[in-house]
């Protein structure tokens, strides 16, 4: 089974009598292996230098790189049977920062797809202070949730299909989770210092 994504020579033999290997006709065969599906623990995100430190009030942006289970890039957009994209959440304090709150006004969290198995993620952190960037991947809303006609469990289900990374989202304990899988390196550490007061919003002005 390939475990690396691209072009690969596929070599095919026959083993005759005197254990002696012959390729056949037209070997050895140019084939296209493809990345597998999402794996959120192992995928990452680029340009981390942009979350050690920021102003807030200034919005930080950074790139995510889905990945499979080897480790290879993702190339494609977002398939929503494997995986729901990426999100964030902030941590201040021990507690989540909730963006719609009256205190956090002026915070914000945008993360699109660029159809290229990287998502651009914009956030603007609403106070100065130290916070965990969370970034994790979300689980596709169609995980199964008990056994199927043939009486597969929902473990062998996410296992033929590939969504191993799912298995502890799919049981009725956890399936309600809102945190997914965090990718590699995730917690991140963001130093936020004040941002520009309103004199000198309007000086630069």
């Amino acid at each position: 089974v390939p475990r690396r994504a691209g072009s690969i020579q596929l070599h095919v033999r026959i083993k005759d009598a005197n254990q002696v290997y012959t390729e056949v006709l037209n070997s050895p065969f140019l084939t296209l292996v493809d990345p597998g599906t999402v794996w959120p623990g192992r995928s990452k995100a680029l340009t981390t230098h942009s979350l050690k430190q920021g102003a807030a009030g200034t919005p930080l942006t950074f790139l995510v790189q889905a990945r499979d289970y080897h480790f290879n890039d993702i190339k494609r957009g977002l398939d929503p049977d494997t995986s729901r994209g990426f999100a964030v959440e902030l941590v201040k304090d021990g507690k989540v920062v909730r963006l719609d709150d009256a205190v956090s006004s002026g915070g914000a969290i945008e993360m699109k797809d660029n159809g290229n198995g990287q998502y651009r993620c914009t956030i603007t952190y609403p106070q100065s202070g130290e916070y965990k960037t969370h970034i994790f991947g979300l689980p596709p809303a169609n995980l199964p949730t008990g056994p199927d006609a043939s009486g597969k469990t929902v473990e062998d289900q996410l296992k033929a299909t590939g969504l191993d990374c799912w298995i502890d989202h799919a049981d009725s304990k956890s399936r309600q989770k809102e945190g997914g899988v965090e990718i590699l390196d995730s917690p991140f550490i963001t130093r936020i210092d004040p941002g520009p007061s309103a004199a000198e919003v309007c000086i630069a002005k």
